[in-house]
């Protein structure tokens, strides 16, 4: 059963402001802040002094692979075998289906075969997704497709709003990132928060959503 979750924002600095949204998987163990990129995963377009930028969301993840989330979480191999011609090639890869699981809560795990070629020409890359309003998967999360790797990705109901007018699936670093506002659901009661951006450019909490 998913979990749907919201934030509100309201504009009361003064002017316009855009906001993005972003959810943060924790990254894989093996890399570092820099290898890993965040995806705008919503974006308000312009709010207008007095309103409000809303966002919505649910804990179902929709990467190219369906995935379940632990115990019996899915565990998605990437290998370079060409499924559909039936040779190997380095340069391409597919997801493979495993029988094994997950046991931890919340988790599921991303092995590469040690046939991944890196660096490659194509530049691979693995993704954590979701879907947006329309429908469509869009990327919360990517890292490089290096070989002989794995990896619990454990998504986390934490999401980031910095005051940033990128399009929804743009790739941005971590430290590109400023002025952000964190909302932790983890071990929330609450599964919305609302606060309000002042004219000092501080988000003040609605404390009667805690």
């Amino acid at each position: 059963m998913s979990t749907a979750y919201s934030i509100a924002i309201i504009n009361n600095s003064g002017r316009g402001a855009q906001f993005s949204l972003f959810q943060a998987p924790a990254s894989p163990s093996n890399l570092r802040n820099s290898e890993s990129f965040l995806h705008v995963y919503r974006q308000s377009g312009l709010i207008a002094p007095g309103n409000c930028a809303r966002f919505s969301m649910t804990n179902v993840l929709a990467p190219r692979k369906k995935v379940t989330l632990g115990p019996g979480g899915t565990i998605a191999t990437l290998s370079s075998v060409n499924h559909h011609y039936g040779y190997s090639d380095s340069e391409d890869a597919g997801f493979t289906s495993s029988t094994q699981t997950v046991d931890d809560r919340g988790g599921f795990k991303i092995v590469t075969e040690g046939t991944i070629r890196y660096p490659s020409r194509r530049n691979m890359f693995i993704g954590v997704g979701g879907r947006s309003l329309s429908g469509e998967v869009v990327p919360i999360q990517t890292y490089d497709a290096k070989p002989d790797t794995n990896n619990k990705i454990y998504p986390l109901p934490i999401f980031y709003i910095p005051r940033h007018d990128e399009e929804q699936g743009t790739f941005v670093l971590h430290s590109s990132l400023n002025e952000i506002l964190k909302v932790d659901f983890q071990d929330a009661d609450a599964l919305s928060a609302i606060f309000t951006l002042d004219d000092n450019d501080a988000y003040v909490a609605d404390r009667s959503t805690d």
